[in-house]
């Protein structure tokens, strides 16, 4: 069987402290580990190596009869032919002392969690105690109870969608969040027997999603942002079919008819405090912008804004036999060109 350099495997020389050892250790298995690198075999099996590796540096006791042991099974001897022949550098006798010690040289996995057979033959299935029958404890490879591979962000940011009445008024919402939780599946180990977890990809926490609360405070705009719990939403208002946001400004295209643009009219405009009466002065172009001041959205910090009524001109879809004849003699009285400066040079 092939010598495994466990020093080597994790990058340490063999004078190595635990912690240095332990910091390797974080270092290789989060570049290595099957979540960020998903499908790459290559990876997953450096992985599970890496595993080995602080499996036996990472435990004193493994370390002391590693360190002993190591060279004879990279010079090709068998340190365990303990019938006093052959590789045994100590003599024939038990290297670790007592009577009736032995290994299970079966080549079986057992509890190993997919170790290697020379780790096999060097620990047998002693070797699930520290790991926990080879699983990589997550919460030790990156700290924290619980936590898992995937650490939990302080603050999520939720993309949240209103109506831009619910901006004007205020509203309260139960929203539906993603909340990571121990996985149930590997309960929060992030591995399955000597596998990843399919459900957690190794995390140890898999989503699940949890009602809160929102209140949502009149004045709120696009970017606008709520904290609730460990949540930060970002509003952002649906667009309208009528009204226009600028900032607090509304601006709202009304559309009036050719009589009412001429002659000048009071109508009533649709807001969002209810309808209003506006008046069209005579000679109202298209394109004039009215102003309706405080009917704009209010402000979580101070005044709130107004409302613009965009004049646009609606020419009749329609007309009687009688209309047709008043506008025929309307086009003869009338000798304005509104094209005349268009042709001018």
């Amino acid at each position: 069987m092939n010598y495994k350099d466990y020093y080597k495997i994790l990058g340490v020389d063999k004078t190595a402290s635990d912690k240095e050892i332990k910091q390797a250790y974080r270092k290789l298995a989060r570049q290595y580990h099957p979540d960020v690198n998903p499908g790459d075999k290559a990876a997953e099996e450096k992985f599970k190596e890496i595993n080995e590796a602080n499996e036996v540096l990472g435990d004193p006791e493994k370390r002391k009869k590693y360190d002993e042991l190591g060279p004879y099974f990279a010079n090709g001897g068998n340190p365990f032919d303990f019938q006093g022949g052959g590789g045994n550098p100590f003599g024939g006798g038990n290297p670790f002392g007592g009577g009736g010690f032995s290994y299970d040289f079966s080549g079986g996995q057992g509890n190993m969690g997919g170790f290697s057979d020379f780790f096999s033959a060097f620990f047998g299935n002693a070797g699930g105690g520290r790991g926990r029958g080879g699983r990589v404890n997550m919460n030790d490879l990156f700290g924290g109870a619980q936590r898992g591979f995937q650490q939990e962000p302080e603050t999520q940011e939720i993309t949240l969608e209103i109506a831009l009445e619910e901006a004007f008024e205020g509203t309260e919402r139960t929203i539906q969040v993603p909340v990571r939780k121990t996985c149930p599946s590997c309960g929060g180990t992030g591995f399955t027997g000597a596998t990843v977890c399919s459900t957690c990809r190794g995390s140890g926490k898999a989503a699940r999603n949890s009602s809160i609360d929102v209140k949502i405070p009149a004045g709120v705009r696009t970017g606008s942002k709520i904290k609730v719990e460990n949540y930060i939403l970002v509003i952002k208002i649906i667009p309208h079919k009528y009204f226009e946001v600028n900032g607090v400004d509304l601006t709202e295209k009304l559309p009036i008819s050719i009589t009412e643009a001429v002659l000048g009219a009071e109508i009533d405009v649709p807001t969002l405090k209810g309808r209003v009466s506006v008046k069209i002065p005579p000679m109202t172009q298209a394109g004039k912008k009215l102003r309706i001041p405080g009917f704009g959205l209010p402000s979580l910090k101070g005044n709130g804004g107004d409302l613009y009524i965009e004049i646009k001109i609606a020419s009749p879809e329609k007309i009687s036999t009688e209309e047709k004849a008043l506008f025929e003699k309307l086009a003869e009285i009338m000798k304005d060109n509104p094209r005349k400066d268009i042709y001018r040079g």
